[in-house]
């Protein structure tokens, strides 16, 4: 009735309730947003003017019901529905005559929800795959898309070629088959410079015969021409590359003779003697045999006795060569001739700018393998670089040192008797590196050996280290050694043999070096391939004392 829609209307709006509260004041009922809106503009009660905040007014539930409760038409024009006021939002959401957006990016038209199917599958902005090239892209680009498309079929561009063929193919149809397309004549590397369309081809060779003739026996001739050129400076070639020969074989006669050293094949000279033109009051120098003289300075603990009070350092007469690529380490070796307690020697690198007067070791330009009463240690730019206990072995009358260099890794590693004792120095980028002795005492005598004798160490043992476990396997098995010298006994998959005779059945094998010498004529059969270690190597055989292809000895190849 009108009186109930007058007592459920706001008086701000004169509309039926919508989220209907109630002031604090005079309990005067609005709708929520009416009395938002009001109170932006006064901060006092639409009825009683008494100042009041929307947050200090409440909802009012019993109206708030009854006017959910009310009849409503849907907002939607053509939607006939029967609902609440209440129901109006949820009805909304489902309503098939409601508007809505499109799902297709660029789309900004909103059809009915009823319609929205039917719309897309017309809409310019839905996404399609072109029929050519499989490309997805949206409708309305498809014209666009025609224009460039590599896989699409158009005809020739040559007036005439009545041939379609995909675009990405036209320019090897103009190139290789099409009859319209202007090409150049066959004799065109004889000289002929006529372009004609290819299928008048014959006929303008047909024409041109005695022409072409003329331009093949041109080319002929200058072509002779060019041979003899050739054979000319080829003979000149072969004088000069004689004379360069003469000349490197007189230069061959200045390498010195090192057939030990494993760089004696590069084409290089080598470091091959100690100096003799420093220390002549102190020590000399012959065929590599260093020996100091009666009247050198004794070296003491802490203090030097003497006029001449600090070693003094023998260079090699070159640097080792700056030979980065595949090649072993560069290497040689000093033995210990005579040795008094009170000596002190030092055997290691220095470079160009080292004071020899000083000491290996003595500075940031040198590396050095100290020993300094029979205590051994190394050092660089006067620092120990580990315990004097964690590197070296007591020295005796007749150690032999070795000092080698990783040229590719810039490793610098020290031997003792054949005995690798490891890396003791990284030396990243250095060049100019002579290898050298100091000595500071009476009675020292040592022997430097650059290749011209076989050295202890082996430097083989050296490349050996550096391969892989799969590597050093194949290796061994290459060079007749067991492959417990490079398993150990840890488990690497290697082929197996098995020994009856020897009882190393089962879970015990060999490998394919013992089983071709250890346990040669003995009752061997093949296994699989499988990660295990050669236990002849590891001296479980039963039959044979100890395993006759593992080196017993530090240096690998003994």
């Amino acid at each position: 009735t009108k009186s109930m829609e007058d007592a459920l209307s706001c008086p701000i709006c004169q509309n039926i309730f919508t989220n209907v509260v109630e002031t604090p004041c005079c309990h005067a009922c609005y709708c929520q947003d009416c009395l938002s809106d009001w109170l932006k503009r006064a901060s006092s009660c639409p009825a009683c003017r008494e100042g009041i905040l929307l947050s200090n007014c409440r909802p009012n539930i019993p109206l708030l019901r009854l006017t959910q409760d009310l009849p409503t038409a849907c907002t939607n024009v053509d939607c006939k529905a029967s609902i609440t006021r209440g129901n109006l939002k949820d009805h909304l959401k489902t309503c098939e005559w409601s508007p809505v957006n499109c799902d297709f990016s660029g789309c900004e038209e909103m059809p009915l929800k009823k319609n929205l199917s039917e719309h897309q599958k017309e809409c310019p902005f839905r996404d399609v795959e072109c029929e050519n090239c499989a490309q997805v892209m949206q409708f309305n680009q498809l014209p666009a898309h025609a224009d460039t498309c590599e896989f699409l079929a158009i005809p020739c561009t040559l007036e005439g070629c009545a041939e379609r063929v995909l675009r990405k193919d036209l320019k090897e149809h103009h190139a290789t088959s099409c009859l319209l397309a202007e090409i150049p004549c066959t004799y065109a590397k004889y000289g002929c410079s006529a372009h004609v369309v290819r299928q008048d081809l014959p006929l303008h060779i047909a024409e041109e015969v005695k022409s072409h003739l003329r331009l093949v026996e041109a080319f002929a001739e200058n072509l002779q021409l060019e041979c003899n050129k050739t054979i000319d400076e080829n003979t000149a070639l072969h004088q000069a590359n004689f004379t360069l020969r003469q000349g490197i074989m007189k230069l061959s006669q200045l390498k010195p003779g090192l057939p030990f050293h494993p760089w004696n094949s590069e084409h290089v000279i080598l470091p091959s003697y100690l100096r003799d033109k420093f220390h002549k009051k102190v020590l000399t120098v012959k065929n590599n045999i260093l020996k100091t003289l009666s009247e050198s300075s004794i070296f003491s603990f802490g203090a030097y006795i003497s006029s001449q009070s600090s070693p003094v350092i023998v260079p090699a007469n070159r640097t080792i060569p700056s030979v980065t690529k595949d090649v072993p380490p560069y290497y040689m070796e000093v033995t210990i001739n005579t040795y008094a307690e009170d000596c002190h020697i030092a055997i290691g690198l220095v470079d160009k700018w080292h004071d020899m007067s000083g000491e290996v070791g003595c500075s940031g330009t040198s590396w050095g393998y100290n020993v300094l009463k029979k205590e051994v240690s190394v050092r660089s730019n006067n620092k120990w670089t580990r315990d004097k206990s964690s590197y070296g072995e007591e020295i005796h009358v007749g150690s032999v040192i070795g000092c080698g260099l990783d040229m590719s890794l810039g490793h610098l590693f020290f031997t003792h008797n054949g005995k690798n004792l490891g890396i003791a120095f990284t030396l990243d980028g250095r060049s100019d590196l002579y290898p050298a002795v100091s000595v500071l005492g009476e009675g020292i005598e040592i022997t430097a050996n650059f290749g011209t004798e076989k050295f202890v160490y082996d430097i083989r043992e050296w490349e050996f280290t550096k391969l892989s476990k799969k590597d050093q396997i194949a290796f061994c098995l290459e060079n007749n050694v067991c492959t417990y010298k490079a398993t150990g006994k840890t488990f690497h998959s290697q082929k197996s043999f098995h020994c009856r005779t020897c009882e190393l059945v089962d879970d015990l094998i060999i490998c394919r070096t013992c089983m071709e010498a250890c346990h040669k004529d003995h009752d061997v059969y093949e296994g699989v391939e499988q990660n295990c270690f050669c236990d002849c190597g590891a001296g479980c055989a039963q039959k044979t004392d100890t395993c006759q292809k593992l080196p017993q000895k530090t240096v690998f190849w003994k």
